[in-house]
């Protein structure tokens, strides 16, 4: 019944990831491709519809669409030309929906000619930064390089920890992170929705809805939750001073690492 149950929430994830690439493509987004874990084939309860999509604008919207959690990224035809800016994508793993314009084909053959050395840098910059990096973040840098040198994945998540690690490992790695065992999860949502508005002011700049931090929060482990909206978290605000933002400083203080 479990793997049905997942199998039938997988389909839904791609009816929606093409019913929402087929509405980029008529707004001028003529190439879209899924990555993530819909990609990867695992894909579970907490996991969102992650899209890139290449035409007219650049940008990152979240959004609930029949209940799914989508994130689109919209890249510009030009942003293409840099390999390296494109290296962060999980390139091998892509499954293209639509290609009309044909980006997707001419960036998955330049990637293919030097896919050597792009990885080589992704592993050098890596190890920069886990060399300038300390306590949580260090560990967990630690963990992506290992998972990364071992797979090629560049974002690992909690679950491929669980998958990889030796049970005392594992539980050295989550005190390490200081991730919590439990997780006051209906405040998490009343913060998480809240967030968003508090960054547009803090920051002057449009932030769209952490819908895919909610799904962590709703349906993924306490770890993933806590992981991802601390990746939210430090993605929109860094170290900027949130004193003055009750949503913003209650939800850092309630994952903090």
């Amino acid at each position: 019944m479990a793997a049905s149950a997942g199998a039938a929430e997988s389909a839904r994830r791609w009816s929606v990831a093409r019913a929402v690439a087929g509405q980029l493509a008529r707004s001028g987004f003529h190439s879209v491709a899924v990555s993530g874990s819909l990609a990867r084939g695992d894909d579970g309860p907490g996991s969102d519809v992650d899209l890139w999509a290449i035409g007219p604008g650049s940008g990152r919207e979240e959004r609930f669409v029949r209940g799914v959690p989508v994130t689109v990224f919209r890249s510009t035809p030009d942003q293409l030309r840099d390999l390296v800016w494109i290296n962060r994508w999980d390139v091998e793993r892509l499954v293209v929906l639509h290609d009309r314009a044909r980006h997707f084909a001419g960036l998955l053959r330049r990637y293919a000619r030097h896919r050597g050395a792009l990885r080589r840098k992704l592993l050098r910059d890596a190890e920069l930064e886990l060399e300038r990096s300390r306590g949580p973040r260090r560990a967990w840098l630690a963990f992506s390089i290992a998972v990364f040198t071992a797979t090629g994945m560049r974002v690992p998540k909690w679950k491929h920890a669980v998958a990889l690690l030796p049970r005392a490992e594992l539980a050295r790695l989550r005190r390490t992170l200081k991730l919590p065992r439990r997780l006051d999860r209906p405040r998490a949502l009343r913060l998480l929705r809240a967030a968003p508005r508090e960054a547009q002011r803090l920051l002057g700049e449009r932030v769209p809805r952490w819908a895919g931090a909610e799904q962590h929060v709703r349906f993924g482990s306490t770890e993933e939750a806590v992981l991802k909206v601390r990746s939210d978290l430090d993605a929109w605000l860094g170290d900027a001073d949130v004193a003055r933002f009750p949503a913003l400083r209650d939800l850092k203080r309630m994952v903090r690492g």
